[in-house]
Formats: structure tokens, sequence, C-alpha cells
């Protein structure tokens, strides 16, 4: 296994060499998914929400997780054309490339002083967008949805042995059609 930041570094250099890296199957408990999910979102890496959770249920191998992508850009990472348009909104009227614009920036306090403060803004506003984001993730109990409890665990409810074995196919559909789901 791989620390997170190494595993990072081989994917992105395997991405930019378009070479081919040896993967295997992973396989995860519940709160493991949803913690590397929350891992990722961290580094700006998980363009998605959860919008509906169902941790394994007693008897069963699976847990179930729908994401639904969502194209919130990093605060630490406004793009290009973003910082261009704040600019001409901090009312730089110049040509960008070259270094004009910084050179613009250097000359003009008061133009510095404005797209700073709007750049600003937008990355605050970047970052509520994703504490927004952040608040679909499912608060799972730690000491049931780590390790797989056995059955004489005191909390696991139990279930009737006609219902253990129900395909992936129609719990998903039982669990998406009942109670509201987790995230927003």
């Amino acid at each position: 296994m791989f620390e997170r930041v190494q595993a990072i570094d081989l994917a992105r250099s395997a991405t930019l060499e378009d070479r081919y890296v040896d993967a295997h199957c992973s396989v995860f408990t519940p709160l493991g998914f949803v913690e590397l999910c929350e891992a990722l979102e961290s580094l700006g890496l998980f363009p998605y929400r959860f919008r509906g959770f169902a941790p394994t249920e007693p008897g069963d191998i699976e847990f179930l997780a729908l994401l639904q992508a969502h194209d919130v850009q990093p605060a630490s990472q406004l793009d290009n054309a973003r910082l261009q348009a704040l600019a001409v909104q901090a009312g730089y009227a110049g040509e960008f490339g070259g270094g004009r614009f910084a050179q613009a920036l250097e000359a003009d306090v008061e133009l510095a002083g404005r797209y700073q403060d709007l750049v600003a803004k937008a990355r605050a506003a970047d970052l509520e967008e994703r504490a927004g984001q952040v608040a679909g993730f499912p608060t799972l109990d730690r000491g049931l949805h780590h390790e797989r409890p056995g059955w004489e665990d005191p909390r696991i409810p139990r279930v009737p042995e006609e219902t253990r074995h129900r395909s992936w196919a129609k719990r998903l559909w039982r669990r998406l059609t009942r109670a509201p789901q987790h995230g927003p």
C-alpha cells in the first residue's frame, strides 16, 4: 500500500506520461470508503456529492453509495479564465499574457487591492460551496461500520432470514425509494 501523497504522485505521473500502472481491486468497509472520499475531497479531487448511502446490512457483504457529479472548483485552484474575469471586474482593461497584468498590478496599487479583494471573495464563496458538499458525507458509527461486526453484536438489528440475501439491485431500489437519504 502507498501513502496517499505517494499514490496521488504516482497517478499524476502515470497520467502525464501516458503509461500503464498496474492496479488491483480494493475492498473497503463503509467507514473506510467514506474516509477515503473525505481525504480526496480535502485534496480537491472528489467532484461528487453523496446523494444516498446505505452501510452494510447484517448478514451482507456490500454497502451502497449513490454519488452525484458536482463541479465545484477547489478554492485554491481558480482557473485562468475566472482569474481574468476577476481582473476585468477589478478594472483591468489591458490584454493578458506576457506578464502585462502582473505589471499593471505592480503599477496600480488600487487595482491590485480591488483584484485581491475579488479573488479572496471568490475563494471564500468556493470554500462555502465546498462546505456544503462536505455536509453530504454520511456520518457512520466507527465501531459498527469499520469492521464487519459479528451477529452477536447487540447493535445489529435482527433481520429475517428471507431478507438477508436479496439481490443488490432490489436492495438499492428499496433503499432509494424509502425515507430521506443522507446528503443535500
